[in-house]
């Protein structure tokens, strides 16, 4: 508990035959000299008079110590074989301006002079005007309103809490000024100016008031080139106050299990339905298109997250054409090439890009109708991830059959007699185009090899994905 002095400034007009005001009462702390050792700092105690009329030599002015809430000021205060508080004569003053005068008591105020077992709690100090013969002011002015109130810890904030004036390293400085009081340095040498000596400066060439040293290496932090003692320099360390492996650069290895899934809202995919959202979560009841001999869905971003608390390591992400939402045996799987995830730091995010054929899931025929393209995180199941139940994400798709119903073709049938015109149903077929960005840009049915490589030539300058009947294959038109 702090300790607090209270001054209390007291002027009785009854005994002076002038008016006079006590202002700007003082406590400090005194010299280092007048300290002793072991002992409770000694304190100054000064104040300032401004009067009318002519001073009465032959008075004192006097002040006694009190406890806060004790209030008996004249009980014990007077003793006609000696004060016992501090004696000033009325013409022991330093003249000051405006007529006023300044005094200040030769004897220091020692709290244990008063009480012996320098007791915690708050203190008065009572300024009293001393009329001679045991006589002091009238008592019955000493009121609370005219108490000035402030703290030991005001006084002496860098004060040892006993508040006593002592050397504890034996270097000849109260611990009070002394720049390292647990470390002998008579010399007091403070290279830094930071006001902690060099003896006991973690950082003596760097000035640290405060001592910062974050893992306690004894050396501190603005000086320290590895703040964490982790082995990884600060300059390298993503990591400088949190001590983790060179492997992580320097930041603590997570703790917990990865868990990847797609975030619908920044996956985007177009197919032949123009008027679908590209973004997946924004789809709402539509379903994308794709021509189920030739189509393409194109997977322009698969937005893979790892929202668990642990870094993944490589995986896949594969592909199915299921009759619902759930991933089970009975559904088709994706043909093409493996498609490969890199590792994800907790709390990053991985993107790819595929495009997805409809004649690439192994079945003999081809599908039709409304069907769930499913896009399955992990699928190889190398992480042990939080949760498991996520890794599955759904694409709605309706699978559109070109070839409804064979081509009518009028055609001309020469025999050796007669020129006859005939009908005749011959089998014709859908051509699809795409360009490189995977979006097609021509469909039609043709009839023969010929018409497929005629309607090719006359496509633009590009690159191009043509998916025939019975192949798949790459031109390039000058």
């Amino acid at each position: 508990m702090k300790k607090s002095l209270i001054i209390l400034s007291l002027f009785f007009t009854s005994i002076l035959s002038y008016s006079q005001i006590i202002q700007n009462v003082n406590i400090d702390l005194a010299d280092e000299s007048e300290q002793e050792l072991g002992e409770p700092y000694k304190l100054n105690i000064s104040f300032d008079t401004y009067h009318e009329g002519v001073i009465q030599y032959g008075l004192y002015w006097q002040f006694f110590i009190t406890t806060a809430n004790n209030n008996s000021f004249f009980l014990n205060w007077y003793s006609e074989n000696g004060y016992n508080g501090g004696i000033l004569e009325m013409n022991d003053y330093t003249p000051i301006t405006a007529g006023g005068y300044h005094f200040e008591f030769s004897k220091k105020i020692q709290l244990k002079d008063y009480y012996t077992n320098f007791p915690d709690g708050e203190y008065k100090v009572a300024i009293l005007f001393y009329r001679g013969g045991g006589v002091f002011a009238d008592s019955g002015l000493v009121q609370e309103n005219t108490l000035t109130y402030f703290s030991m810890d005001d006084i002496c904030p860098t004060c040892p809490t006993v508040y006593e004036g002592h050397d504890n390293d034996n270097d000849g400085v109260f611990e009070l000024n002394d720049n390292c009081p647990n470390t002998y340095n008579p010399g007091q040498l403070d290279d830094d100016n930071d006001g902690v000596g060099n003896v006991c400066d973690n950082c003596p060439s760097s000035s640290n008031s405060n001592q910062a040293d974050n893992d306690n290496d004894g050396v501190g932090d603005v000086c320290d080139t590895d703040d964490d003692n982790d082995g990884v320099l600060d300059s390298s360390d993503n990591c400088p106050k949190e001590a983790g492996p060179s492997s992580n650069n320097g930041c603590p290895l997570p703790v917990g299990e990865p868990d990847l899934t797609i975030d619908s809202d920044q996956t985007i995919i177009f197919s032949d339905c123009f008027d679908c959202s590209p973004a997946l979560g924004s789809l709402g009841s539509k379903r994308h298109e794709i021509n189920n001999r030739s189509g393409i869905l194109n997977l322009s971003q698969i937005y893979i997250e790892n929202i668990g608390n642990n870094d993944s390591s490589t995986t896949n992400i594969q592909f199915y054409v299921s009759s619902n939402t759930s991933l089970d045996t009975s559904d088709f799987e994706y043909t093409g090439s493996n498609t490969n995830i890199n590792s994800i730091d907790s709390g990053d995010y991985f993107i790819i890009s595929k495009s997805v054929f409809a004649t690439d899931f192994g079945v003999s025929g081809y599908f039709s109708g409304n069907w769930y393209i499913l896009m399955v995180v992990d699928d190889s199941e190398t992480n042990t991830e939080s949760n498991e139940d996520n890794n599955v994400t759904a694409i709605p798709v309706t699978f559109i059959d070109p070839f409804g119903k064979s081509a009518l073709i009028k055609t001309q049938k020469v025999s050796l007699t007669a020129k006859v015109e005939a009908e005749v149903f011959i089998d014709s077929y859908s051509i699809d185009i795409y360009n490189f960005q995977g979006q097609r840009v021509l469909s039609k049915e043709v009839t023969s090899k010929e018409e497929e490589s005629k309607l090719i030539q006359s496509l633009t300058s590009g690159l191009y994905i043509i998916k025939s009947k019975d192949r798949t294959y790459k031109v390039s038109i000058k």
